[in-house]
């Protein structure tokens, strides 16, 4: 007998003979019920009790999470993009982790990254330079070469036990890419920042850890997050983004400050700042740079983009109204070109709601919020 059959009647034995001991936690359904194949690693996650076949968490489902502080600054016309972050990441999974996979997804600009098709030269880059890296405040050694791309794993100093959690310190520098596609620059002075960012990848109950390759093509899949995020730029430049914006009176002149605290109730369209007024020097306060504070909890990402000629328009719409919770939307248009781009975000909670640019989707098994939240975590 081949050992390929013998591999083949042990499996058989194993799901359909009842060969192996029962599990505790719920049964695993029997592959190909109902005609469907079942993949062997959801098959697992089933057994495991984490997944459930109507798509729901299992009983024993987790989400490891991380909190994002996070310092950038871009002063056109330097296309050189600074930044600094501290992570702490919470492993809720039962498993001990040393080897975490941290996501680079500039590095798709690299004249060598895989890429699903081809590009101009205003589209390449030398991707992601590092400064500095640090474990627990602690200064580490990362290898990363010219042929380090997208995805990247880093050997702990000391594995990661279930349920504790790390701090990940990150000092970094890229050039904006010249070409505007997912992001990149609208014109020399709109730049639109995304993926920007180095993060923990997505480590998961029936995959581990997310190790592919993104190529331009496919979206991504990310941790639920918490964020805050400062984004430093020349004064008269005002900036757009993710979550609630924190500190409005210290970077709006106050005629524009005014402006901008009514559309956070106001039903209709209300302009915070025209093209003649940007275009006046007078929008933002005078300081040589501003910096401007957003912060956003359990979302999957976050966006920023920032121009010095950009008209602002500004509403909101109550969305629920039994605790009166309004969604904010702020849009920046220009012509010619003819572009816009919008941001929703919650009144309540300031959680981003929508990117009109931007896609959420998520690739291998959809996830879910659990509603397990973990100690310390905010939910929805």
């Amino acid at each position: 007998m081949s050992n390929n059959s013998r591999s083949t009647i042990l499996l058989a034995c194993a799901v359909a003979s009842g060969c192996v001991a029962t599990p505790a936690t719920p049964p695993v359904p029997a592959a190909g019920t109902g005609g469907l194949y079942m993949p062997r690693d959801v098959a697992l996650a089933y057994g495991k009790g984490t997944r459930s076949p109507d798509g729901r968490p299992g009983p024993n489902y987790w989400q490891n999470r991380g909190r994002y502080n996070i310092e950038i600054t871009a002063l056109p016309p330097d296309r050189t993009i600074r930044g600094t972050e501290s992570i702490v990441y919470v492993n809720n999974s039962p498993d001990t982790l040393a080897n975490p996979s941290i996501k680079l997804f500039i590095n798709i600009h690299k004249a060598a990254a895989p890429r699903a098709y081809g590009d101009t030269p205003d589209y390449l880059t030398s991707g992601v330079h590092f400064d500095a890296v640090t474990v627990d405040g602690q200064p580490v050694q990362w290898q990363v070469t010219e042929n380090t791309f997208t995805s990247r794993q880093y050997p702990l100093p000391k594995p990661l036990l279930p349920h504790d959690s790390v701090r990940l310190g990150f000092k970094w520098h890229y050039e904006i890419s010249l070409k505007s596609n997912r992001e990149g620059m609208i014109d020399s002075t709109t730049w639109y920042l995304a993926y920007f960012y180095p993060r923990v990848a997505v480590y998961d109950d029936y995959n581990g850890w997310d190790t592919m390759a993104f190529t331009d093509l496919q979206e991504f899949y990310s941790d639920f997050n918490d964020y805050d995020v400062a984004v430093t730029v020349p004064a008269n430049y005002v900036v757009w983004g993710t979550g609630k914006l924190l500190n409005p009176s210290e970077v709006l002149s106050p005629t524009y400050l005014e402006r901008y605290n009514r559309s956070l109730t106001a039903d209709q369209t209300i302009t915070v700042a025209s093209l003649a007024e940007l275009r006046s020097k007078s929008v933002t306060t005078q300081g040589k740079n501003n910096t401007w504070r957003f912060h956003a909890d359990n979302i999957p990402d976050m966006t920023y983009a920032l121009s010095n000629h950009y008209v602002w328009d500004a509403a909101s719409v109550v969305v629920d109204p039994a605790t009166n919770r309004r969604r904010v939307c702020r849009r920046r248009t220009t012509t010619p070109p003819p572009t816009s781009i919008t941001w929703c975000s919650s009144r309540s909670t300031g959680s981003t709601g929508c990117r009109a640019t931007g896609r959420a989707s998520r690739i291998h098994m959809r996830r879910r919020r659990s509603s397990k939240a973990s100690p310390g975590w905010s939910t929805p």
